[in-house]
This record gives structure tokens, sequence and C-alpha cells, in this order.
């Protein structure tokens, strides 16, 4: 089952940020310290789990 959400960007620090809902996490498989990479292409975002959790 496909989960989505829609974010908001957000200033943390001087970085931005976006806050993933728990429901979008656990479907992701994703953890606290977990590494994450960002792709950006044809005008799209893609993030996924990449390499282990700390």
């Amino acid at each position: 089952m496909s989960k989505t959400a829609k974010l908001t960007v957000q200033q943390w620090g001087n970085s931005l940020a976006v806050r993933i809902p728990a429901v979008v996490a656990r479907s992701a498989h994703f953890a606290i310290g977990q590494p994450v990479e960002l792709s950006i292409a044809d005008g799209g975002v893609l993030v996924k789990r990449a390499g282990r959790q700390s």
C-alpha cells in the first residue's frame, strides 16, 4: 500500500527541514539515525534509505 503525505518545509537552524509523519516513516522502515539519500530528477524529489543505520 502506498503512503503519501503533504509536508511543509520549515527552517531548522540555517537549514530547511520536513517532518516525516510516523505512518510514512514506518512504511519506509525509517528509524532514528537512519541515513537517507535525497535525489532530484525531472522536477521531483525522491528520499530513500541509504546504507546502514548508525
